[in-house]
């Protein structure tokens, strides 16, 4: 009898032995694993965090992309809207100057310079065969530009008003009888004669001024009609400064033409006139 009391009490000691052990070691694996735990979750939850980051990027990058395409779709309107806008002042200044030249001869610009400079000459897309002669007035719809030179049946060459050997009588308005000179253009200063991008485009110059006129910065210059090729009252440039010349006999304005050679397109070629009596001097 004690043996088997024995025998149960020793299996009863080892079960709860066991137990505790199992239990103990069961607490001790938990605990050794808890690190790995929180490093997986951790793992888990930045991989989540970064998927949904990605999502959110390239979400933006393609709001991004369509907004810079709405962009661009915006800005190609507006400049076509300008452009319109440009052509459609344009068009209004040359139908005031038709009306203030019957017969005038609209052509189209299609070549600047040749081997002498781009600011020395313009070719016309119309010619003899258009009814343009040779020294017609060469008009846009801000002011003078120059005159023809040379003439083809289907083109014409255009000395501008910017070129050294331009030369064109006129008077500042409002200035008095003191206030007549010629208009000369200022030519190229070349840096570099083989780059044409580097010519400087000298001022226009209005010389022969009388020494006692008072000319005003901002006066407005325009052609006096002398000489038979311009007619009077072209606009021609703007003052901008005035100074004695060399002689000291007269006095010599800088001008800025009212014409930005650069930007020619259009331009009008007005018939010639005949010299109206007291005209002097010859052509100018």
């Amino acid at each position: 009898m004690i043996g088997i009391v024995a025998a149960a009490v020793a299996s009863l000691l080892l079960l709860w032995l066991y137990s505790a052990l199992r239990g103990g070691l069961a607490a001790a694996v938990r605990d050794a694993n808890a690190p790995y735990g929180r490093f997986a979750l951790a793992v888990r939850n930045a991989v989540s965090g970064l998927s949904e980051a990605l999502g959110d990027s390239i979400v933006i990058r393609q709001r991004i992309q369509q907004l810079e395409a709405e962009n661009e779709t915006l800005r190609a309107s507006l400049l076509r809207h300008e452009q319109t806008v440009r052509e459609n002042d344009e068009l209004r200044m040359a139908l005031g100057l038709m009306a203030e030249h019957p017969g005038a001869i609209c052509a189209e610009v299609v070549s600047r310079g040749d081997s002498g400079g781009w600011w020395r000459e313009v070719r016309l897309d119309k010619g003899a065969a258009s009814g343009i002669r040779a020294n017609a007035p060469v008009v846009a719809a801000d002011g003078l530009v120059g005159r023809v030179v040379r003439v083809t049946d289907d083109t014409a060459d255009v000395l501008l008003l910017s070129d050294a050997n331009s030369k064109v009588a006129c008077v500042v308005e409002d200035e008095g009888p003191g206030a007549r000179g010629i208009v000369v253009g200022g030519g190229i200063q070349h840096a570099q004669a083989e780059l044409e991008l580097l010519h400087v485009v000298e001022p226009m110059s209005l010389a022969y001024l009388d020494k006692e006129a008072e000319i005003r910065p901002g006066s407005r210059v325009v052609t006096s009609g002398l000489g038979g090729v311009y007619p009077a009252g072209i606009p021609v440039g703007e003052v901008r400064s005035t100074s004695p010349d060399s002689t000291r006999l007269y006095q010599r304005a800088l001008v800025a033409p009212c014409v930005d050679f650069a930007s020619l397109r259009r331009v009008f070629v007005l018939g010639r006139r005949a010299p109206a009596a007291g005209d002097a001097g010859g052509r100018r």
